[in-house]
This record gives structure tokens, C-alpha cells and sequence, in this order.
């Protein structure tokens, strides 16, 4: 799909409205889970011990997991399409991600810098305020008896980074999905994310925030439920997408060109 007719068909489905029934794309995640859950779960280990194994090296592992992480996390996306299409999808095709490799690590790279321009004045606030002091002195001494003199911060000073950050986390949910999907450039699949979101971007974020806090409570099960409850949730993200941007409709589209032609 063109740029002018992506932007085109974002736009018509912002005019018209949409809704995010979240108990159903819950319920529906995890019934497409369910059709392949063999393969969902193997594919979850394997991302789980990659990105496990990237935190623990220091540096190297920080950049390698924004050059990995993007691509892997792609393959659950595309796994939930082919299932969805052919109630199946074979464990290679969870690593296709990596054929969108430069527009998803370039999308991962500037939500990177978005994040840490966010944090730029935060982090001038706590330079100049009594926080710096206080750590300057507390590692000179490491005297446990200054924790209790710990001063904090006001609470604007965490508002200030995280709520945009939350915001523009949230936005960006569909970002993946409109490169992996429509091919979209990698700015425009953003934009089109956020301006999608935005218009129903609460329901949304309690859409995240309810399946955090199951994946959250799987964790508890010796962390084994998150080999379930995340890609349920990747299912759920990716159901919401194809509803609202309406795939359904570019599928019977192109099956009609390949009958005409």
C-alpha cells in the first residue's frame, strides 16, 4: 500500500471511530494462542533466553538487544496472522521478523531516542537538586544511616518523563504491525500508530495494563506462565490491529485482483 493511501485509510478510520472491546480481544487472544500453542511456546522460550541473555552482558548485550529484540518480537505478530489465516504456523516463521530487520530496529532506535530526550530534563532536575547532593555524599561515605536522609523527589519530577513516556509507548503499539503488514516506512508506520491510538488511546492503555497484570501474575507460577500469557497477549495486540485497520478488507481486495486479473 502506497504512503498517500495508508495515511488515507488511517485517517477514514479515525473519522468513522472504532471500538477496543478489551475482555474480547483478551478472550480472543488467547483462543488464537490456543490454535498454535506448541509452537507459541517453544518460540517464547527461545525470545525469553535471548533477551535474558542480552540483559545480563553489560553494554554489548543493551545494544545488542535493540538490534534483536525488534525482529524477534516481530515473529509473534506474523506467527498470530498465519494462525489466524491457516490455524497453524510453522516455528520458522516466528524468526521472519528478522526479513523487516532495518525498518523495525530503526523504529526501535527512534522510540530509543524519543525516550531519552524524554528523560533529559528529568535528568537535569535531579542534577540540580538536593538528590545529587545527597548521592555524592552517600557514595563517598557509604554510610547506611544516610538512607534515612534520602530526600525523594516531587512527584512532577517522575510526571514529567513517565506519563509522556507511558503515552508514547502506548501509541506505538500498532507501529510493527503497519511495517510488518502494509510495509510502511518506519516514521510512517509510527505516525500512523499514534494518530490511530490516540483517538481511543485509554482504552488502550488499560487493554496493556490488564494483560500486564495477568502476565504479571503468570510470573509468579515459577515465571513458566509467561511462556503463555505473552504471546496471548502479542495475540490480543495483534487482533486489535487487524480489526481496526480493517486487514480483513485488504484480503478480500487482493484475492478480488488476483480473480480479475
Amino acid at each position: 500500500m502506497s504512503n498517500t493511501n495508508l495515511q488515507e485509510k488511517v485517517n477514514q478510520i479515525i473519522a468513522e471511530g472504532y471500538q477496543v472491546p478489551i475482555s474480547e480481544l483478551i478472550s480472543n487472544g488467547f483462543k488464537l494462542f490456543n490454535k498454535n500453542m506448541g509452537n507459541f511456546v517453544v518460540f517464547t522460550l527461545v525470545y525469553l533466553a535471548i533477551v535474558g541473555l542480552l540483559n545480563v552482558i553489560p553494554v554489548l548485550g543493551t545494544l545488542g538487544s535493540v538490534f534483536l529484540t525488534p525482529p524477534l518480537a516481530a515473529g509473534f505478530f506474523l506467527a498470530a496472522n498465519r494462525t489466524q489465516k491457516e490455524g497453524n504456523a510453522e516455528l520458522g516463521l516466528f524468526f521472519k521478523g528478522f526479513d523487516y530487520f532495518k525498518p523495525l530496529v530503526l523504529r526501535s532506535l527512534t522510540f530509543l531516542g524519543i525516550a531519552i530526550l524524554l528523560m533529559i530534563p528529568y535528568a537535569i532536575l535531579v542534577y540540580d537538586s538536593d538528590f545529587a547532593v545527597w548521592m555524592e555524599a552517600f557514595t563517598s561515605t557509604y554510610d547506611p544511616e544516610m538512607i534515612e536522609t534520602f530526600p525523594g523527589f516531587p512527584a512532577w519530577y517522575i510526571n514529567l518523563t513517565l506519563l509522556p513516556l507511558i503515552y508514547f509507548s502506548v501509541s506505538y503499539l500498532f507501529a510493527d504491525m503497519f511495517i510488518l503488514f502494509y510495509g510502511a516506512h518506519f516514521w510512517e508506520a509510527m505516525e500512523c500508530s499514534r494518530k490511530l491510538i490516540t483517538k481511543k488511546w485509554f482504552s488502550f492503555f488499560f487493554l496493556v495494563l490488564i494483560m500486564g497484570i495477568i502476565i504479571g501474575f503468570s510470573a509468579l507460577l515459577c515465571g513458566v506462565g509467561v511462556l503463555f500469557t505473552l504471546p496471548a497477549y502479542s495475540c490480543a495486540i495483534y487482533l486489535a490491529f487487524y480489526t481496526i485497520t480493517r486487514m480483513d478488507e485488504e484480503e478480500e481486495d487482493e484475492v478480488m485482483d488476483h480473480l480479475i486479473v
